[in-house]
């Protein structure tokens, strides 16, 4: 599936991607000399840069060029290398991209009319005031030739990367940092089901990654939205490091809810400590590892060197019974108290950062 790969700085003509229209050729841009107007926007927009543009509105410049600068934005100014690209990329119209303004890293998702039914609408309009800490940060968006094209910050660590590090080194990770990342993920989940939005996917370490200050950073839910075919896919077999994430009720035909998060948080939280996947497909023996959800047994223990704690959060997390799984807001607050005594006894010493 999609891992975080650094972007060339080499930004050539003929590796560039049309994601208006991928099956074409991208146009050579424009090398003539552009108006004072559109030079003035260039030298303001590279001086703000990309992440501030959402606050243009701020500037103490005139109506009509505001309008301008954050109205014409255009697919020009961002370099997608397809070499860069993978299945996930082009299936979801998602693409990591170099802006050419301020030459930062960024996510294009590319929303074309053919696409925009009742639920992405209804997705659209549910993300569309999100704003979080720990959730992926919208920078801008703007439509060109009827295609919606949001653009959102690209945190450069991927939780993936970070357990195959690890599972190279035979390393676990310590124990803070662990309840750090879950208490992270945790808030964002919380607030999102404040906002009546629940966060679903089927691939949920492949959502999750972090800034450059170690703060986790999970995926718009606009990204990559799930859909039927992607719960299947889910399920596909694969090598001996693939998981599966469905949960029990959702195998027997029931609706994904709240419950169903913390179940996914519990397969998060064993994959960081274990660095293997709660329920993982061992060869090509897919129906046994089914059979260990439905039938509600808990995945293999993680390392005796972590807290009982620990342990037992993730075992209360993947009960079979949704009814009997702890709410978001008490893992919230757990993982929070359970910091806070683990820093008191850091007091001194350094805490290593992802």
């Amino acid at each position: 599936m999609a891992r975080r790969t650094r972007i060339q700085d080499q930004c050539t003509e003929d590796a560039r991607y049309n994601v208006l229209s991928p099956d074409s050729v991208f146009a050579a841009l424009d090398n003539q000399p552009g108006s004072l107007q559109q030079h003035c926007r260039t030298f303001i927009l590279q001086a703000m840069g990309l992440k501030r543009l959402a606050r243009i509105v701020d500037l103490p410049i005139p109506k009509t060029m505001v309008n301008f600068l954050a109205n014409q934005l255009t697919v020009d100014d961002f370099f997608v290398n397809r070499n860069n690209l993978n299945s996930d990329h082009i299936s979801h119209c998602v693409y990591p991209a170099k802006c050419l303004l301020d030459m930062s890293e960024v996510l294009l998702k590319c929303i074309p009319p053919c696409l925009v039914d009742d639920r992405v609408s209804s997705a659209m309009e549910a993300w569309k005031d999100v704003s979080h800490p720990n959730i992926m940060d919208k920078l801008v968006q703007f439509n060109q030739g009827g295609t919606e094209i949001v653009v959102y910050e690209y945190p450069p660590v991927a939780l993936v990367d970070i357990l195959a590090r690890q599972r190279r080194q035979s390393r676990f990770l310590p124990e803070y940092l662990i309840w750090k990342a879950f208490n992270e993920l945790c808030s964002a989940i919380k607030y999102l089901n404040e906002k009546g939005i629940i966060y679903e996917t089927a691939n949920p370490t492949e959502r999750i990654s972090f800034d450059e200050n170690g703060g986790l950073k999970l995926d718009s839910g606009l990204l990559y939205m799930p859909s039927p075919q992607d719960a299947m896919n889910a399920m596909a077999m694969g090598d001996s490091s693939t998981g599966i994430y469905t949960t029990p009720e959702v195998l027997t035909g029931q609706q994904f809810r709240t419950a169903s998060q913390v179940w996914l948080l519990g397969c998060i939280l064993h994959e960081i400590a274990a660095l293997e996947p709660a329920y993982q497909v061992e060869g090509t023996d897919m129906f046994a590892t089914l059979a260990n959800i439905m039938e509600g047994r808990a995945p293999p223990p993680i390392d005796d060197g972590f807290s009982r704690e620990l342990k037992s959060t993730i075992i209360e997390c993947l009960k079979g019974d949704p009814d009997q799984r702890p709410k978001v807001e008490e893992l919230a607050n757990r993982a929070t108290a359970i910091m806070e005594r683990m820093k008191r006894g850091y007091e001194g010493r350094q805490i290593v950062d992802l």
